[in-house]
């Protein structure tokens, strides 16, 4: 599941789009850039596009789109491109008051037919790492689950409503903000 171009750092557009996972470094080759626009619909100019070490999240003219590691120079696109609204304008993690709290996590008893389904698989262990925005009523939004088992993204895909989230606050107010976490199922056994 991936797809592609090479990228680097660049001029940011739009402030209120800055992506929190992991080391982040703004790319800036124009090139990849131009690449990033096409993907999004959007002129060089209103693009900006992080990365960390195997995923860029780029954004502009209010679209969101992820691309993954392919190899040294080269990302590929991976899920649709998110159209975005004012809810999904998110807040820079460093400038937060109050990080998003998790109230209560996946609730795996719910979903009793996937298990089920991911038991036929003959894998025993499942994990997947979420990236999503976190509005301020603590929904997520826009999510995209990249999961060593499509059985298990389609499932996690499900499970993620049930998360129950706090949100992050800026000055005392609740702020959108992206947000990740890695959903792991262990010890998973086999069903008939």
């Amino acid at each position: 599941m991936h797809v592609g171009c090479a990228f680097n750092r660049s001029a940011d557009a739009s402030p209120a789009y800055i992506p929190s996972f992991g080391k982040r470094t703004r790319i800036s080759s124009p090139v990849a850039l131009a690449v990033v626009a096409q993907e999004l619909g959007c002129t060089t100019q209103e693009t900006s596009a992080w990365e960390d070490e195997q995923l860029v999240k780029a954004r502009g003219c209010r679209r969101m789109v992820y691309f993954e590691k392919q190899s040294s120079k080269s990302w590929g696109r991976i899920g649709p491109v998110f159209e975005l609204t004012a809810e999904d304008e998110v807040v820079d993690s460093d400038a937060l008051v109050t990080k998003s709290k998790m109230v209560s996590g996946a609730r795996w008893e719910l979903f009793q037919d996937d298990l089920r389904q991911l038991g036929r698989t003959g894998h025993r262990e499942f994990t997947a790492r979420v990236l999503c925005i976190l509005r301020i009523d603590g929904t997520l939004h826009h999510c995209l689950v990249i999961g060593s088992h499509p059985t298990f993204s389609d499932a996690v895909g499900k499970v993620l409503k049930t998360y129950r989230l706090e949100p992050a606050t800026l000055d005392g107010r609740p702020v959108p903000v992206d947000f990740e976490i890695v959903e792991s199922l262990k010890k998973l056994s086999s069903a008939p």
